[in-house]
């Protein structure tokens, strides 16, 4: 089976005080169905101390391990509500152009 590496968003649960990763479970049905197994792609891989102390190596070595051979933009926020999301999103693009990887962006 193929695989497909998807972003997910960033939300903020107030009464938890937490930030989680999230993404639509019919995404990964989606995928199922056109024969991709999804690798949902974590936003805090590769954040070192803050958001200007961005490290791509954590990020790197995971694409490396897994292997995807395609990269799926989840969609779902506006550019600059998530740093994380848009630093491991415009990472997945340079790594995608890099390797000669299919994007698609929902």
């Amino acid at each position: 089976m193929r695989r497909v590496a998807i972003t997910q968003q960033v939300e903020y649960l107030s009464d938890r005080v937490e930030t989680r990763d999230c993404l639509d479970q019919r995404l990964i049905a989606f995928f199922r169905s056109a024969g991709f197994i999804a690798l949902p792609v974590p936003n805090v891989s590769g954040w070192s101390k803050s958001v200007d102390d961005w490290d791509t190596e954590p990020l790197a070595n995971w694409l490396e391990e897994l292997g995807p051979e395609a990269i799926a933009l989840s969609g779902g926020q506006d550019i600059g509500e998530s740093p994380a999301r848009d630093a491991t999103e415009n990472f997945l693009l340079d790594f995608a152009e890099s390797q000669n990887i299919p994007v698609l962006g929902l």
